[in-house]
């Protein structure tokens, strides 16, 4: 279950024919599989890592008026909470050019979390006054602004050399550890647990 997603709708759900008819103009590449896990949530089961970062990436898809969220699923996946896992545009601005191949971008990335896709204007070298890369990261932890970016000399291992590199994000994004809701911080959470037990 490598790249398998969870949406969530949040104001009634569409019928699973409606469902179905709302991916077929999408265009997927590769096989995928749809399945009802309750009522308001399904199971999307893609075979590329392309489908499933497409998806994802969007915030927000509408099937029909319907609006559907996607998240990540996880081995421990609660429908009673959303996953604090969300793919993010991170940018590096300044970075030097020469860092604009593909794999020193994703070694970059890697510094702040998992690299799921490079902006095309970077590795075609049309845009070169900032690095875009999508990154999947843990929004209910601090973002980090700045990386270490090293060089290591094959003749001299213990003598690295490098630079701190800005990090901007295209969002910000807030995530609440007492209601595990996504949109919200903790000191703005309006959930009255204490009421709703009565």
């Amino acid at each position: 279950m490598k790249h398998v997603l969870v949406s969530k709708f949040f104001h009634g759900s569409p019928t699973i024919a409606i469902i179905k008819e709302f991916f077929i103009p999408l265009k997927i590449k590769g096989a995928y599989n749809i399945s009802l896990y309750d009522a308001k949530h399904l199971i999307i089961e893609c075979d590329l890592l392309e489908d499933y970062t497409r998806l994802w990436v969007r915030l927000i898809w509408f099937v029909k008026t319907y609006p559907m969220r996607i998240f990540k699923w996880t081995v421990d996946f609660d429908s009673t909470k959303e996953s604090p896992l969300k793919p993010v545009w991170a940018y590096f601005p300044g970075l030097p050019i020469y860092l604009y191949e593909e794999e020193c971008l994703l070694s970059v990335a890697n510094l702040i979390g998992k690299p799921l896709r490079i902006d095309s204007l970077n590795t075609n070298r049309v845009k070169l006054y900032v690095a875009s890369v999508c990154v999947e990261l843990d929004v209910s932890k601090p973002l980090v602004d700045e990386v270490w970016v090293s060089f290591e000399d094959d003749d001299h291992l213990d003598n690295n050399e490098g630079f701190w590199q800005r990090v901007e994000y295209d969002e910000t994004l807030k995530y609440c550890s007492k209601c595990f809701y996504m949109g919200h911080s903790l000191e703005d959470c309006k959930r009255d647990f204490e009421k709703e037990r009565l």
